[in-house]
């Protein structure tokens, strides 16, 4: 007797209706103006009110306009329970734009995560906690959303259960392995086709129904003909009919019913948030907010990019995450590392990357869309000690030009990113620090002191008594070899002043090779009667770093005209070493030295070199 199968655990979610409804042309055309009318308006007020979920607390619902003979409308519902699928159905069915349609098919089943994928195991031997990033990700795969996606393609499934090709007959890890080698190809689609998997084992005719959504329909065509070579697929899977269908709006049915062009939704980056992950019964990426994050004010993203050393102006129009952690950013190192090794997988990942903040650690992911970022936030909350997360768009600030806000007597809070592009290009940086309102734009120079301490005096005439100045200097490294020439504002700086600094003598830029990661700088005030201890720790720190992978200089820079003003360059092959060391317990460790012989909290601003 063949040896009996334990079947992967399972856990269900919401129940799916797709309903397919075939109009009755020659009644539509037979009808009168008033039963046009009346059809219309009800079925347009059941959509809007189904799109809306106005029946319910949760699920999803949409419309679509289907190509081909099969149908000519596709509904698709989810809910939470089969009694809220059964009212819609029969509602629709009672509408009198029901009276000139016919229902000619259907497919009942429910979303389900299965045993199959490492993630799935780990929920199911686990009970995490349901707060936990893996709780959330399993949530929403049970409750997920509709893409506002373009193109729909749905289609029924089998595993095979031939004698020589039975996929139920197959060993655990065999079958494992064959999905997820399968995922693997619907990974690489991730950014151009969303996929919910649902079961109907029991509920329908088949066992399963594949739901596809994407902007571009033939992205859809090339991610299954790439499947079809995949053994999963070229052995074991049976498919029914396919129904192609293209989003419809409700308020677009008169001109499905008039024959008009229908005029489908703007193409939203939110249709191609998540991977076509096959292994996983529903791959569909959510919308709602993931648990745990707070929606952040949109000047206030670009603000803390900034003050992790990232610079908003290049990443414009991405949607971010960013958690802050009570860990030591090398301890979060690999877990990131991991996640962030996952999450390449998917074209609408930009970047993630840890950096050391304000005496704990902040995690940056940065994605096309809020979608596949709310899905990446079920993870990253679930980093260790995560205490606060926030998300939102990265926009472009609205400062003018001249840096004032655009509203009266109210100062920017955010500096202009256009400037921040002018002056990198002119050889200048600028930053702002992570705490306060104080912004900081600087040039090098191997001009002598004196020249550079002129210019910057001339530099402190021209503007005058300008409320936001807080000074210009010039420091020094101890050394001879290099200045900088550094102007600090506590709102963004007028465009002439990173004009003037361009203009400075023997202007440098950047130093050194011009690649690599630099921070510039961390600027201290010393009590006088400690100065040259705190010089002598900075030699005991940079001796230590002489040993530090990727570490390829630091410098302690001296005001010219106050020695107790000092600022430390530190220059590194790769932002992940640099912050590597400022999460390390040497730095942790000089910095809590350094609160007694400071007579000011320090002033962080991050200038990057190179990449």
């Amino acid at each position: 007797m063949p040896e009996r199968r334990d079947p992967p655990p399972t856990q269900e979610g919401w129940f799916a209706l797709h309903e397919f409804w075939t109009i009755d042309w020659d009644a539509w055309r037979g009808a009168s103006d008033g039963d046009r009318e009346r059809a219309v308006e009800s079925g347009t007020e059941y959509l809007e009110k189904a799109v809306a979920v106005a029946d319910a607390e949760e699920g999803a619902s949409a419309a679509y306009s289907v190509l081909g003979h099969e149908a000519d409308l596709l509904v698709v519902h989810l809910r939470p329970s089969t009694a809220e699928l059964d009212v819609l159905s029969r509602r629709f069915a009672l509408t009198p734009f029901a009276a000139h349609a016919d229902r000619t098919h259907s497919f009942v089943s429910v979303t389900e995560v299965s045993g199959y994928s490492q993630r799935a195991r780990q929920y199911f031997e686990d009970d995490p906690d349901p707060d936990s990033g893996l709780a959330r990700y399993i949530d929403a795969r049970l409750e997920p959303t509709i893409p506002e996606a373009t193109h729909v393609c749905f289609y029924p499934m089998d595993k095979r259960r031939r004698p020589e090709q039975n996929w139920y007959d197959l060993p655990f890890e065999e079958r494992a392995e064959h999905m997820a080698a399968h995922g693997e190809i619907g990974r690489e689609y991730g950014g151009q086709v969303t996929q919910m998997v649902t079961t109907a084992v029991g509920l329908d005719d088949w066992e399963w129904g594949v739901t596809l959504w994407s902007d571009e329909l033939t992205d859809v065509k090339d991610l299954l003909y790439e499947m079809r070579f995949d053994p999963s697929t070229s052995q074991y899977a049976e498919f029914g009919s396919f129904f192609i269908g293209r989003r419809l709006p409700p308020a677009s049915l008169p001109a499905l019913l008039t024959g008009d062009r229908v005029p489908a939704e703007e193409p939203s980056p939110d249709a191609a948030a998540g991977g076509s992950d096959t292994n996983e019964s529903t791959a569909s990426e959510p919308a709602h907010e993931s648990g745990g994050l707070t929606d952040s004010p949109a000047e206030d993203i670009p603000a803390r990019l900034v003050r992790l050393g990232l610079s908003p102006a290049e990443r414009t129009g991405a949607y971010a995450v960013i958690c802050y952690s009570a860990a030591e950013a090398t301890a979060l190192a690999d877990a990131v590392a991991d996640l962030r090794e996952d999450f390449e997988r998917y074209d609408s990942h930009e970047e993630t990357v840890v950096r050391a903040h304000d005496g704990r650690s902040a995690i940056a992911s940065l994605w096309t869309s809020r979608r596949a970022a709310d899905t990446a936030a079920g993870f990253l909350t679930g980093l260790p000690d995560v205490g606060e997360a926030v998300h939102g768009p990265v926009e472009a600030a609205s400062t003018d030009r001249d840096g004032e806000s655009p509203t009266e007597n109210s100062p920017s809070d955010q500096p202009e990113q256009g400037i921040r592009e002018e002056l990198a290009a002119a050889g200048v940086y600028a930053g702002q620090p992570p705490s306060g309102d104080l912004h900081a734009v600087a040039v090098y120079s191997d001009a002598d002191l004196d020249a550079l301490t002129e210019a910057a005096a001339a530099l402190t005439d021209a503007v005058g008594d300008h409320d936001d100045h807080e000074g210009t200097a010039v420091y020094g490294r101890r050394d001879g070899a290099i200045a900088a020439v550094v102007s600090r504002w506590r709102a963004e700086p007028p465009t002439a002043v990173g004009e003037r600094l361009a203009e400075l003598p023997d202007a440098l830029g950047r130093p050194g090779d011009g690649d690599g990661f630099e921070t510039l700088g961390l600027f201290y005030r010393v009590e006088p009667t400690h100065r040259e201890d705190f010089v002598e720790k900075f030699d005991d720190v940079k001796n230590l770093l002489g040993d530090t992978d990727g570490h390829r200089d630091s410098a302690l820079l001296v005001n010219a005209t106050d020695e107790t003003d000092m600022f430390i360059a530190s220059r590194w092959d790769s932002r992940e070493d640099a912050l590597s060391f400022f999460g390390s317990e040497t730095f942790a460790d000089a910095v809590d030295w350094g609160r007694g012989v400071l007579a000011a909290d320090p002033q962080h601003v991050f200038f990057e070199g190179g990449s």
